[in-house]
């Protein structure tokens, strides 16, 4: 580009001073002819020809790359690499999970801080004007919340007249500590509002992360990455064997029209294509939990049984035993983890807790138990036993984080003592579901290791997480794993490509958890998504319905005291519960929509709609506390198609609280 500019200044200089006659225009296309390894780049000065390398046309002309990413790239091995060619170049191998880098001879003291996975230039020139991010805000009780902005306002516009008209900031998201998607999720997206053409970009890692997108010459351009150097004060030192180092994995969707909708339809295949095939993928039994608005911690035989009838009398195929179970000091449960030995003062019959195991199989389901594999208490025998280097450390130091010490899975004794307590549950106390709960922060990571920055020791942790997953999996394929981080903390694909359930959140109001499920869809499959149902004694008709249909759409998670619950609560539970069963099936390959748009935290209306292959729509629709009873939902396809409504769960009749009209839901 530089040297045609060149060439048509020269000719422009001669033919204003009657200087270019024609043995010079000859002598400058000779020049021309020579020094060019083709003329493919003419394409680029020709708005018509915009997109052209990604057509088949270009396969069948041979044209040469002409993305923004290529240009300064030599077309063939030992040719000059221009310095701007380096960070793509020297040493790196593309793929489509992510890049590699590898230390070649003479290169002492080599090191990676900062390798960016897919980078996208998307030629929208000055329609990034009317386009912009979406980002989704994740906080502990407030997962999912998308939200838009404007390009402009990350990216403003400069004079195209001064020297350097582009700027040096951009729209940046991080995910930093050892929540991968506390704050954010790991994931965004950007559209053109009037086209709805959106790419949507998923990185695929358990830790840090960051992703940017911004505006350099008229275009819009968005980059995805794992830790690195600026956000993270990650690095990690090249090899002198010249082993790779593998960057994490990022996926980008591309939906050319239909917006984001279509764009996380496009993801969802994905997801599903790309995902450890598992049997609960589409068995989806119904899990009842003993802890949410229930035990909280507290179960023991006496307490347990009940809940299990019950359970049972409502539909549940699957019963969790949550924390505490381990605990013989009664409310000692969060410092005192790590040996995950039943409490004999919690189960104190002959039997202990397997009488309360071998009771819910009699009933009919599934016994399960509550796990947080990654900490060891403070006051658990494991925190003395483990060598000092089993644990997360900074500054020769271990890392503390609310009376709980980390655990380094990198370290053979940690993988040897989690395996043993899994291999104890399953094959001798006959557990067929574990829920992984992860509730802190580890902050950076850990500089275990020598030479070793922080954030390298998490990212060496949390793919040595991923690989006792999948050493677990491979023992027991038939073991249903629950993904949960005080709720969605930890709702990357890395870990949900693997574990066949997910918690969407710990919220425990059911208000405020109708925006949370109806926007988990976008960073989970429908059916991998277990949504929190949680009628309470004295909820009214209209609540109980409320909270159940929260689920409906994803996995029910049914918890709260339901032997207590009203004659009519109970009924309505079953009938729920019969209504999943009745669809479940179904949203295995179906697809996610909003016809209302992404809901906001206060949206007074909101609904999900998921669409199977055969045209069949299913829809929740809430509307919440203080707005007006009727709203229009727009539903995509034919105009004139007719339309058949049915109702999977009717609406319970009476009246609101304390005698009141019937609160708005």
């Amino acid at each position: 580009m530089a040297l045609r500019l060149l060439l048509t200044e020269a000719k422009v200089c001669l033919e204003t001073f009657d200087l270019l006659d024609d043995g010079v225009e000859q002598a400058l296309d000779s020049f021309a002819d020579l020094v060019y390894e083709d003329m493919d780049h003419e394409w680029l000065y020709d708005d018509a020809n915009d997109g052209i390398e990604d057509s088949p046309v270009s396969e069948a002309l041979d044209i040469a790359p002409m993305g923004l990413a290529d240009w300064f790239k030599p077309f063939n091995d030992g040719r000059y690499v221009h310095p701007y060619a380096m960070d793509a170049l020297a040493g790196e191998r593309d793929s489509e999970a992510g890049r590699t880098a590898q230390r070649g001879p003479g290169t002492a003291g080599s090191g990676v801080r900062h390798v960016v996975g897919p980078r996208l230039t998307d030629r929208w020139r000055e329609r990034h004007q009317r386009g912009g991010p979406a980002v989704g805000g994740n906080e502990w009780l407030a997962e999912y919340r998308w939200q838009r902005r404007p390009l402009r306002q990350a990216a403003p516009a400069f004079n195209s007249r001064v020297r350097h008209p582009n700027g040096k900031g951009a729209f940046t998201i991080s995910g930093q500590g050892s929540w991968s998607s506390y704050g954010h999720p790991p994931m965004g997206c950007l559209t053109d509002r009037h086209t709805g053409r959106t790419w949507l970009r998923q990185i695929e890692h358990n830790g840090g992360w960051t992703w940017e997108c911004g505006v350099r010459a008229e275009a819009a351009f968005v980059a995805a990455s794992g830790p690195n150097d600026l956000r993270h004060a990650w690095s990690h030192p090249l090899e002198p064997d010249g082993a790779p180092f593998r960057t994490v994995p990022v996926t980008l969707a591309l939906a050319e029209s239909g917006g984001v909708d279509e764009a996380f339809a496009t993801l969802t295949r994905y997801r599903r294509a790309a995902r450890r095939p598992h049997p609960d993928h589409t068995g989806l039994p119904v899990i009842f939990n003993d802890y949410m608005n229930c035990l909280m911690g507290g179960p023991t035989t006496h307490r347990l049984l009940p809940h299990i009838d019950a359970a049972a009398e409502a539909g549940a195929e699957s019963f969790v035993i949550d924390a505490g179970w381990y605990d013989d000091e009664g409310g000692g449960w969060w410092d005192s983890v790590g040996a995950w030995e039943p409490a004999a003062s919690r189960f104190p019959g002959e039997r202990g807790i397997h009488e309360v195991l071998d009771h819910i199989r009699e009933r009919g389901m599934v016994p399960g138990l509550w796990l947080e594999p990654e900490v060891v208490g403070v006051r658990s025998p494991l925190a003395t036993t483990l060598p000092d280097e089993a644990f997360f450390r900074r500054r020769g130091v271990r890392v503390l984080e609310t009376g709980r010490y980390h655990l380094d899975l990198r370290h053979p004794a940690v993988r040897a003592h989690l395996d043993r307590v899994v291999d104890r549950l399953v094959d001798d106390l006959g557990v067929g579901y574990l829920k992984l709960d992860y509730n802190v922060d580890a902050g950076p990571g850990t500089s275990a290791h020598p030479n070793e920055t922080p954030a390298n020791g998490l990212l060496g942790h949390n793919r040595a997480q991923l690989d006792w997953l999948e050493g677990i999996l491979d023992r027991h394929p038939h073991l249903v794993l629950e993904n949960c981080a005080s709720g969605g903390m930890r709702a990357d694909h890395a870990l949900l490509s693997r574990l066949p359930v997910h918690s969407a959140s710990d919220q425990q109001n059911l208000d405020l958890h109708a925006p949370i499920a109806a926007a988990a869809p976008t960073a989970v499959t429908p059916e991998q998504c277990a949504v929190w149902a949680y009628p309470q004694p004295d909820d009214y008709p209209d609540e109980v319905a409320f909270t159940m249909a929260n689920a409906l759409l994803g996995r029910i998670h049914l918890s709260s005291n339901l032997p207590e619950l009203a004659d009519a609560a109970r009924d309505l539970v079953r009938e729920a519960v019969s209504a999943y069963k009745a669809i479940r099936t179904d949203p295995t390959d179906a697809i996610p929509a909003w016809p209302l748009g992404l809901p906001t935290w206060d949206d007074p209306w909101i609904a999900l709609a998921l669409r199977t292959p055969d045209g069949t729509r299913y829809v929740t629709v809430w509307r919440r506390p203080g707005t007006d009873e009727s709203a229009v939902l727009p539903l995509p396809g034919p105009q004139a198609a007719p339309v058949r409504v049915t109702c999977c769960i009717r609406r319970p009749p009476g009246r609101g609280r304390h005698g009141a009209p019937r609160p708005p839901r």
